[in-house]
């Protein structure tokens, strides 16, 4: 499964998850991803999301440094991962030649709820950070990834955020 957000154009968004769907991945709406897991409960599966993108509210956001500045980075992943005590695991693709590939995975942990609030948001985007420093031509560069603006309480709001998640995810 495929986790995102649909595009603003109907035509762009069906056109895309389609060539997404080709090989026999599902792309399922974010506020939908619940009853899709549920609905597959019994049967492993692998969803995919994708974490270098720009989140849409900066006070939900976790902010830590990215590329020498201070980011709005999605925090969904490492959520669903305590949620449903999934495995994370970061993927690099490497381009060989012109059409030619290889896949290496990295697993994070496989036990998230035995980590700290944001260790895994934190490794990840270090790997991905690693990625885009090793190769610069292969990022996607007009994300607009530091759009959103540092919130002024950003001490106090990370301190409630870290609250919150171990009142939901860490309280015995």
């Amino acid at each position: 499964m495929g986790i995102g957000m649909p595009m603003t154009s109907k035509f762009w968004d069906k056109k895309v998850n389609t060539q997404r769907e080709r090989f026999g991945m599902k792309v399922i709406h974010s506020k939908n991803y619940k009853a899709e897991i549920a609905a597959v409960s019994n049967t492993p599966i692998a969803i995919l999301t994708l974490g270098d993108q720009s989140p849409g509210d900066a006070r939900k956001s976790y902010w830590m440094n990215f590329l020498n500045r201070p980011t709005a980075v999605l925090f969904g992943s490492e959520l669903m991962a305590n949620e449903h005590d999934f495995a994370v695991v970061f993927f690099a693709i490497h381009k060989i030649k012109r059409g030619y590939y290889s896949i290496e995975l990295k697993q994070i942990t496989d036990q998230p709820r035995t980590l700290n609030w944001g260790d895994i948001t934190e490794q990840h985007t270090k790997l991905l950070e690693a990625e885009i420093n090793a190769h610069p031509e292969h990022w996607l560069w007009s994300h607009k990834r530091w759009k959103r603006d540092i919130p002024a309480d950003l001490d106090q709001l990370k301190k409630e955020q870290h609250e919150k998640f171990s009142q939901r995810f860490r309280s015995v």
